[in-house]
């Protein structure tokens, strides 16, 4: 596990270094550093800790003090609610790309907020696989596996990688916000083998009327609140 995540942090760095190598600090970088930054701005203002606060305590409660159907249950009816609050967030920052790159990077040139812009409504799907693999890592982590989630990064990491090397000149920075997407997408399907192996399958479940989800809301609520606070630093040094 240490030997995986000492790689996904090397790895990071080699894809930053190709990030410079291939876009330098021209109009591309600067577009897609202030884009890549709003989702996951956005997703931390509205979901914050909520996965790690609320998901796994209750998640381990059910399964020590009920059984393993009842925690599949709550489960799939939590992911479900992270997927609808994502889906929201995604429909919502692809709208409102423009007026969202605006607050975020009000002296950026009018050709960066240009690509800025197109490239925000490419990438705010990835948020919705965000929400799901995390989802998967605390559920992971309650069984007592650990080395999949710690590979999560290195795998995204590889696929941007690979992206730079195979098509980074011919698509350039709009390839590699589609490529974005599909590096948080392989974090989601690279935990599911393990998944199954525990016996579980997400299964949407919209059934949220539960005292379970409710307990989760109620004990995420004052995590969320004091996970604000680094965004909106961020937002605020923007300005």
């Amino acid at each position: 596990m240490a030997f995986a995540t000492f790689a996904a942090k090397a790895l990071g760095q080699v894809r930053d270094s190709l990030m410079a190598a291939y876009f330098g600090a021209g109009i591309e970088a600067d577009a897609f550093m202030l884009a890549s930054k709003i989702p996951t701005t956005l997703f931390d203002v509205v979901i914050g800790g909520v996965i790690s606060a609320s998901f796994i305590p209750i998640f381990n409660e059910i399964l020590t003090k009920e059984n393993k159907k009842e925690a599949s249950q709550f489960a799939n009816k939590f992911i479900t609610m992270i997927v609808l609050a994502t889906v929201l967030i995604a429909l919502f920052g692809i709208v409102f790309a423009r007026q969202l790159v605006h607050l975020m990077g009000p002296n950026a040139s009018q050709e960066t907020t240009e690509l800025a812009v197109r490239l925000t409504a490419i990438m705010f799907p990835m948020i919705i696989f965000t929400g799901i693999a995390f989802s998967f890592v605390g559920i992971l982590q309650s069984y007592g596996e650990y080395n999949i989630p710690s590979i999560i990064s290195l795998v995204s990491n590889v696929a941007i990688i690979l992206y730079y090397i195979v098509f980074g000149k011919r698509f350039g920075v709009t390839g590699l916000a589609v490529t974005m997407i599909i590096a948080w997408s392989l974090q989601v399907l690279v935990q599911i083998p393990s998944l199954i192996k525990l016996k579980f399958r997400y299964r949407p479940d919209f059934r949220l009327r539960d005292r379970h989800i409710w307990s989760a809301v109620l004990l995420a609520l004052p995590m969320l609140v004091s996970t604000w606070v680094q965004p909106l630093y961020t937002l605020v040094n923007a300005r």
